[in-house]
């Protein structure tokens, strides 16, 4: 049995007999997708690459991720740990990275997430709060598209500590 070693999550998933490649830190995504599809004898995957951070693929039994250096630690935790997450996915570990942050604390129910991009986002928002991090600390990328709604999924799962003190004082008063 193969495992693969989700360094972000820190997590050893099984995953039978596919193999995982953390390619790690890559220039560019389209040329390094390209090379990766290339040593099997693929084509280029037929999206563009332009504002892409991160990328995963699987070509038969070998799931490859790859992923920009992003300009603070949050955000290169938040765009890792999303990768991270696809990959899992893909080895069908959507039950086993519930049952690892049940562990630990703060359960999370992957298959209630109904979109892929949204469901990748709430699990890096996980990763980013083990490594002591909140979405505030994500800046202004917190907003953009599919992290938005995975914020908003985020602050019902673990409410900020200001929510637990807004709540207080309206006990109090």
């Amino acid at each position: 049995m193969n495992v693969a070693q989700l360094k972000m999550w820190n997590v050893a998933l099984p995953i039978g007999n596919l193999r995982y490649h953390d390619e790690g830190y890559v220039d560019s995504i389209g040329g390094a997708a390209k090379q990766v599809h290339q040593k099997y004898g693929e084509p280029r995957p037929d999206i563009s690459f332009r504002d892409v951070l991160g990328f995963y693929t699987k070509i038969g039994l070998d799931i490859h991720i790859m992923y920009l250096r992003r300009p603070t630690t949050p955000l290169d935790i938040q765009n890792r740990a999303h990768e991270e997450f696809h990959a899992a996915e893909c080895c069908d570990g959507l039950d086993f990275l519930s049952s690892a942050t049940k562990e630990r604390g703060t359960p999370i129910n992957f298959r209630e997430i109904k979109d892929e991009q949204v469901r990748a986002n709430v699990g890096a928002l996980y990763v980013l709060d083990q490594h002591g991090f909140s979405p505030r600390d994500l800046g202004k990328y917190r907003k953009y598209r599919e992290m938005a709604p995975a914020v908003e999924i985020w602050n019902k799962i673990k409410p900020s500590k200001r929510f637990f003190l807004m709540q207080n004082k309206r006990v109090l008063h």
